[in-house]
């Protein structure tokens, strides 16, 4: 288990104002329709043997390099209004400091895997233009069809090619990259490149029975290897 403390929590604004022909936003019939994810991500960087007197340092480099992204990226720095638009009125976003202890290491799964046909199909359905009609039929099939109690569901999301292995803020780029295990993706398959860059890492969540059989198939294990 890994125990987090947060120690400190501070709203950092966008480093210049947000002109105000951009301070409104329209959210995509795709947005209005998607359901809130927090997905956690670490990013874990080598120590050196003044590892604790930068910490202050570290921590207002983070926040400058925060306060500049939020000036680009400033609808982070809004908030959202009957969830079709967010007003990017500059209000900032939160900026925790923590403390971490760790008693154990969590095994990770790491599978290689081609998921692109339905892309594919999406694509050839909707050559042009996608309909909000066909979005909203499309989103109550799905809650039809994920409720029913003799159907078991996967999901799959692929974050392959974000430059996560090359968030450099100042002291170098990071030595690996995690997603945590989280309950609330069950039956869930997470794509992301491997650190290394040679290969993909897969992030498993599956219920203790099916990742038994998952771990034995020699089929995907001819392509993947566990750790």
């Amino acid at each position: 288990m890994i125990n987090v403390e947060v120690i400190h929590k501070e709203i950092i604004k966008p480093s210049s104002p947000t002109p105000h022909h951009l301070r409104y936003l329209s959210l995509s019939v795709f947005d209005q329709f998607k359901y809130e994810i927090y997905l956690p991500h670490v990013v874990f960087y080598p120590s050196s043997s003044e590892e604790h007197s930068l910490v202050a340092e570290k921590s207002e480099l983070l926040k400058k390099s925060l306060s500049e992204a939020l000036t680009q990226f400033y609808p982070f720095a809004g908030e959202f209004k009957y969830n079709d638009s967010i007003n990017c009125d500059d209000r900032g976003a939160v900026f925790l400091e923590a403390q971490v202890e760790e008693n154990e290491a969590n095994d990770l799964q790491i599978l290689v895997a081609k998921l692109r046909k339905s892309v594919e199909e999406l694509k050839v359905k909707h050559t042009n233009e996608i309909r909000a009609e066909d979005v909203v039929q499309f989103f109550k099939e799905y809650g039809e069809l994920i409720e029913k109690d003799d159907m078991d569901n996967y999901t799959c999301s692929s974050l392959c090619r974000f430059p996560f292995c090359s968030a450099n803020f100042g002291w170098g780029k990071p030595s690996c990259t995690r997603f945590p295990r989280t309950e609330v993706f069950k039956n869930m398959f997470l794509l992301s490149d491997a650190t290394d860059g040679n290969g993909i890492e897969a992030y498993l969540s599956m219920k203790e029975e099916d990742m038994v059989m998952f771990e034995t198939n020699q089929d995907l294990l001819t392509y993947a290897s566990l750790q």
